[in-house]
């Protein structure tokens, strides 16, 4: 994957953990989460056109679970699995990926692509973007981690857009 599409992805993608942490808080601080990742995913190039299209589809869900932690929790990890098993997503990971239908074999895939490409996330925490693909995705294997990452969580999986 390039830097642009690592960040391109990393972005969205922090929004969605971002909801996930924060699941049980209140209904006012979710809906404004939701309304960032749509910010987020809506850049205004075209190159993100699938992300606001595919996020869209899932907004109304979304909002309905906003009001149930778990109901949350559960319709953010399936909106996860949506994004990464999308061709705008897997068209940008280098690694060739055997079954594009197979969540953890798309996740394997980058995987295999942070690390041929030097790029590190956060150390795995209790919450971040290493503790959301890891134990919620359940993708298996070991996600390259730093205590000086190249896409630190503190800059990606936040409240605002970046």
């Amino acid at each position: 994957m390039t830097d642009p599409n690592y960040l391109k992805h990393l972005k969205i993608l922090g929004k969605i953990v971002r909801m996930y942490d924060v699941g049980g808080f209140s209904l006012p601080t979710t809906q404004t989460l939701l309304a960032r990742l749509m910010d987020q995913a809506a850049t205004g190039e075209s190159d993100t056109l699938s992300a606001v299209l595919l996020l869209s589809n899932q907004a109304g869900a979304i909002n309905q679970a906003l009001s149930v932690s778990q109901a949350l929790r559960a319709k953010i990890k399936e909106v996860a699995e949506i994004y990464f098993l999308d061709a705008f997503f897997r068209n940008d990971v280098v690694t060739a990926i055997s079954n594009p239908a197979s969540l953890s074999v798309v996740l394997q895939a980058w995987q295999a692509d942070f690390t041929a490409n030097s790029k590190t996330l956060t150390t795995e925490a209790a919450t971040g973007f290493v503790n959301f693909f890891k134990n919620v995705l359940s993708s298996g294997g070991s996600w390259p981690q730093s205590g000086s990452p190249s896409y630190p969580d503190a800059t990606y999986v936040v409240d605002a857009v970046v």
